[in-house]
């Protein structure tokens, strides 16, 4: 297993994942999760809790929790939704939306020597085929 292809990729997130928190708490306060969700709900406005927590692999309880602290630092608002009042979807704010580009931007600059290391070209190849991988394994069988 450790010279397979899915161990490498797994290594690769993991590690990267972990910078990831550490930066984002160092410069924020917050970490790689909370960021996540605010990437999602940038891409997808109205997600609902529901939608999150099965997009990111969290539980759903995981996921109030820290939308809960997002609503308080103004960040999302979480509204029901009209076609069901148990459902809420997720909105981010102004506050949200610029938290997010300065974030993305710390990101960056965390991976930049690691991703660098790559010639342009070999990172639109490594993205092209990431992404392959992604569609297949998210294709429900």
């Amino acid at each position: 297993m450790k010279d397979s292809l899915f161990y490498s990729l797994h290594k690769l997130v993991f590690i990267t994942d972990r910078q990831s928190d550490e930066v984002l708490h160092q410069h924020f306060g917050f970490g790689f999760s909370q960021f996540k969700i605010l990437i999602a709900a940038k891409h997808r406005a109205g997600l609902t809790q529901g939608d999150l927590a099965n997009f990111l692999g969290q539980t759903e309880a995981s996921v109030s929790r820290q939308l809960k602290l997002m609503s308080k630092q103004g960040l999302i608002k979480v509204k029901k939704t009209e076609t069901n009042r148990r459902k809420h979807s997720v909105i981010l704010t102004e506050k949200g939306l610029e938290l997010v580009a300065q974030a993305s931007s710390v990101i960056d600059a965390a991976h930049a020597e690691t991703f660098g290391s790559l010639g342009y070209k070999e990172q639109e190849l490594m993205k092209q085929l990431v992404d392959r991988l992604t569609t297949k394994a998210s294709i429900k069988k």
